[in-house]
């Protein structure tokens, strides 16, 4: 096949430039997604990876559990179509991501290219996605979801001290390691470093969890665009409701912009006083005058959350209908 070949993939951070040679193979097949077509090696020995199972799929790509058939490790295969996303992008991914390390971000081991696809081998969250997960539970603990978001803002906190905005922090990019009850940022195909240089991001996909500099679509974006993101997350997990959602995305736009919001009394009962203040600080439409990531994980709330219990049946519902959405998409 025309793809089979040597191939040397370079990743390029603040740090350095690291390059490495990786030999693909490609066998003849009409199926063009199995993962068995594409053969790699680090120090130049071929090892072979065979297909699970499909984890997910996303308006760009398509994340499958593979199996190293020598060593029985098992790890998630990212991949990312050169028909919808560019090489140097979906590189520009991989750099960024290996050139970070925090225990609530995703860590990725390697970048394989081949004429259809880009490819990153990252490590397997044994959870799934974080709501998913949640789902399973008829109920929350208020404690719980304060510790996530902790979680969640701690990774955040790091990758802004590195320069790094995230942009698509929503709830199909949190997943959650059960083992260590940990959640984990992924999907950093949006992100960027910032600089000295303004930015200002072109909007795609869902706007639910979109800070008001994105819907505008001509605002340079901040740091603290990810906090906005962050407080539509945390509220969605104490109600199971989308703050700004409307009927139509037009009118989401327009209460984004608008911060068009309230807290439904038998969803936010007394006992979240404390979180629904966090909230409200974040819902702000100048980005520099949201808190930090830092001066959120100040807040009270976070480390003296109560033990109130939170029914899950909205949440299901929430969940459900992205789904739906994202079929449809």
């Amino acid at each position: 096949m025309q793809d089979t070949g040597i191939y040397e993939c370079i990743a390029t951070s603040a740090q350095g430039t690291v390059s490495q040679q990786i030999t693909v193979q490609v066998k003849d097949s009409t199926d063009h997604h199995k993962l068995e077509q594409v053969r790699w090696s680090a120090k130049y020995r071929p090892n072979e990876y065979r297909e699970l199972n499909e984890i997910a799929r996303g308006r760009n790509s398509i994340v499958r559990q593979c199996i190293h058939i020598s060593t029985g490790d098992v790890c998630a295969v990212k991949l990312i179509s050169k028909k919808i996303i560019s090489h140097e992008r979906a590189l520009h991914e991989y750099a960024l991501v290996s050139s970070i390390r925090h225990d609530s971000i995703i860590r990725v081991f390697q970048f394989i290219e081949t004429s259809s696809f880009s490819i990153i081998i990252s490590e397997l969250i044994s959870g799934g996605r974080l709501f998913d997960y949640l789902c399973l539970q008829s109920i929350l603990i208020e404690q719980n979801i304060a510790k996530y978001c902790r979680q969640l803002l701690d990774g955040v906190k790091y990758l802004h001290h590195c320069k790094i905005v995230h942009l698509d922090i929503q709830p199909e990019n949190l997943l959650i390691n059960t083992e260590y009850d940990q959640v984990k940022l992924c999907d950093f195909g949006d992100s960027i470093r910032l600089s000295h240089m303004k930015y200002v991001h072109r909007m795609s996909g869902n706007i639910e969890f979109a800070a008001p500099e994105l819907i505008h679509g001509n605002i340079p974006v901040h740091y603290k665009t990810d906090i906005w993101s962050i407080g539509v997350i945390l509220y969605t997990l104490l109600s199971g409701l989308s703050p700004f959602l409307d009927e139509t995305d037009e009118q989401t736009c327009a209460n984004i912009i608008n911060i068009d919001f309230n807290f439904p009394e038998s969803q936010f009962p007394y006992a979240f006083q404390a979180a629904k203040k966090l909230i409200q600080i974040i819902f702000v439409r100048e980005p520099n005058n949201r808190p930090s990531a830092s001066e959120c994980l100040l807040n009270e709330w976070l480390h003296h959350a109560g033990q109130y219990q939170i029914s899950t049946t909205n949440l299901n519902n929430f969940i459900e209908r992205r789904k739906i959405l994202s079929e449809k998409s």
